[in-house]
């Protein structure tokens, strides 16, 4: 019986919260990368909510961008 070993690597953003910053994720990153996950730390410009939520789409957009480039690369074109 031959059996597989599948790999899930999560993708995981993380937010700070008002009065902090991407630092604040410093000892966690480590943590969750040496688990086997991709991580993005947001750095929010702290300027204005509608900052906050550019910030954080351009971070998932990345993430995004780079799965399609994964998948562009297993995936043979037909």
């Amino acid at each position: 019986m031959a059996t597989t070993n599948a790999t899930t690597t999560t993708n995981i953003v993380l937010v700070h919260g008002f009065w902090a910053d991407g630092s604040g994720w410093a000892k966690e990153i480590p943590v969750l990368k040496n688990a086997g996950h991709r991580v993005i730390a947001v750095q929010l410009p702290l300027h204005s909510l509608a900052g906050h939520v550019d910030t954080g789409k351009r971070a998932i957009i990345a993430i995004l961008r780079r799965l399609s480039d994964l998948f562009r690369d297993l995936v043979p074109v037909l």
